[in-house]
């Protein structure tokens, strides 16, 4: 509908329904995004830049805290500070990305990338938005003069269109992207030394003798061979070789530093650590799950929440006098460690319109 109409026009083909889009006329960044002045920087200094999202949702912290953010917001509804009535678009969008899918996916782009933009298809006589749709966030970017344009290069009519900037500056994919590759190093690390315990070999000549280099070429392949062999091997020496390992094949520090970074990953994605370590199965795990639970929806949820409903309830996108926000009660409930139902902690509305 809309949101298809204006990118066949501008390059990409998009599929409200499927989600697919096809037909680039350009090749940009996904994640594209020119709001800030670029810093000048030495050569020395100039790091690997921003990671994409699919290598960062290979590293499991991420993805689960990504998971946790999207599970949450999906079960949110938009409703009007009154509680009753309210726009259209609060509970209604067009085609399969429901309006608790642009909820979740616009959490996600304010998490991963720092904002995210909303089109408005349609107007009503009054000149306020019939319908608001989500535009996927590899689509468009911000020109130096902070106008929305598409990865084409076209600029988008401002009037038509609903940025919404998060309250961080930046995104993950930017700001937690030496982390992401951290990770994945170590990942490949203990790999390794699963693989080859110590990671160096050395075969020391003795006795003075000087083998050929068929000998040498020889004795070499067939070590490296054996190291690798997935049941283990034996090996005979000749007579003039000295085999040492060196190196030290303990996978604990490399897994030591591993949880370190996720410790860093808990820290910019704003997550208590405790909710990304996965391990839910001990009495521990569940002592303080309403505490946590409670501070995940006023500390990292808070966020994304407030930053969307203060933008909806600009006079641009609603009546003067009309307050959006996200009803959040459904939240207020978990399950203690016996699977009994238990209130949280009492806090006030954590979005925009708390008084």
């Amino acid at each position: 509908m809309g949101i298809a109409n204006l990118f066949r026009k501008s390059g990409p083909v998009y599929n409200a329904t499927t989600g697919v889009s096809s037909g680039y006329t350009s090749i940009s960044s996904p994640w594209a995004n020119s709001a800030r002045l670029a810093v000048v920087q030495t050569p020395e200094a100039i790091g690997e830049g921003l990671v994409t999202l699919g290598e960062a949702m290979k590293v499991p912290p991420v993805a689960r805290g990504l998971g946790l953010v999207t599970t949450v917001g999906a079960s949110f509804d938009l409703v009007t500070d009154t509680g009753a009535g309210g726009p259209v678009w609060l509970d209604s969008t067009f085609g399969a990305i429901t309006a608790r899918h642009r909820t979740a996916f616009t959490f996600q782009d304010l998490m991963m990338t720092g904002a995210s933009c909303w089109w408005i298809s349609q107007r009503g006589d009054d000149g306020y938005p019939l319908e608001l749709e989500r535009i996927p966030r590899e689509l468009w970017s911000l020109d130096e003069a902070f106008n929305v344009q598409t990865i084409d290069g076209t600029t988008l009519d401002p009037r038509r269109v609903v940025y919404i900037p998060a309250l961080v500056p930046g995104g993950f994919l930017e700001y937690g992207a030496d982390s992401v590759r951290e990770y994945v190093y170590l990942g490949k690390q203990i790999r390794n030394r699963a693989r080859v315990g110590k990671p160096l070999l050395n075969l020391h000549i003795a006795d003075q003798y000087e083998p050929t280099d068929e000998e040498l070429d020889q004795v070499a392949d067939e070590w490296a061979e054996a190291r690798q062999a997935p049941n283990g091997a034996f090996a005979f020496t000749p007579w003039w070789l000295d085999v040492k390992e060196l190196g030290s094949d303990e996978v604990s520090p490399l897994a030591d530093a591993r949880n370190e970074v996720r410790l860093d990953v808990a820290n910019f994605l704003n997550i208590n650590a405790a909710l990304l370590d996965g391990n839910n199965g001990t009495s521990d795990t569940y002592s303080n799950t309403l505490q946590n639970m409670n501070e995940f929806l006023v500390l990292t949820m808070g966020a994304f929440i407030t930053a969307v409903e203060q933008r909806l309830s600009q006079d641009d996108v609603t009546p003067p006098g009309m307050k959006i926000r996200y009803d959040t009660a459904g939240f207020d409930q978990a399950e203690d460690a016996k699977g009994n139902a238990g209130a949280a902690v009492s806090t006030p509305h954590v979005g925009a319109n708390n008084e």
